[in-house]
């Protein structure tokens, strides 16, 4: 049996430490996650507690069956989604050229930052979350449902890109 599992049972049987042990295990993670996607502390917050609201409310019917994190990873990414969809937001690439353009006055990260603005989507977001928002491998894997090798090969492969940009 694996830790995820065994929590899962105790929460059901209503162990409210095993509730604040399963919360504490993840929560940075999602929070972490959110932000990346949204940009803003208070709304990653709230979409943080979304996610485990809409966990727990759904508990009862959920199916241990792969990883408890990329389960977790999915409601937060819908709720992201939804965030994007139902407010009338800027998304992330008009509020990184703000960024930038605040950045004018320090070339370096102005150069950084085109540069990584000009990677591909794929290696853009692994860049991104792994350096900017210091999310774990793992975590980053778990939430674009990919494997943990391919998150290290995109990674590597952006340097190399971004290398070559920088010249």
């Amino acid at each position: 049996m694996d830790a995820d599992w065994i929590l899962i049972h105790k929460i059901r049987t209503g162990d409210e430490a095993a509730i604040d042990a399963f919360v504490r295990k993840y929560y940075q993670s999602i929070l972490k996650y959110c932000f990346y996607k949204t940009s803003d502390e208070m709304i990653a917050e709230d979409l943080t507690q979304e996610t485990f609201y809409h966990f727990f409310k759904s508990f009862s019917t959920y199916k241990h069956k792969g990883k408890l994190a990329n389960y977790l990873y999915t409601i937060a990414g819908n709720l992201c989604k939804d965030y994007w969809q139902t407010e009338d937001k800027i998304h992330f690439e008009e509020l990184t050229e703000s960024v930038q353009a605040e950045a004018d006055s320090d070339n370096e990260k102005a150069k950084v930052m085109d540069a990584v603005e000009r990677l591909p989507k794929e290696f853009k977001d692994v860049i991104l979350m792994h350096y900017f928002y210091d999310m774990k491998l793992q975590e980053i894997a778990a939430s674009e449902g990919i494997s943990l090798p391919l998150v290290k090969y995109r990674l590597k492969r952006g340097k190399e890109m971004l290398k070559s940009f920088l010249g």
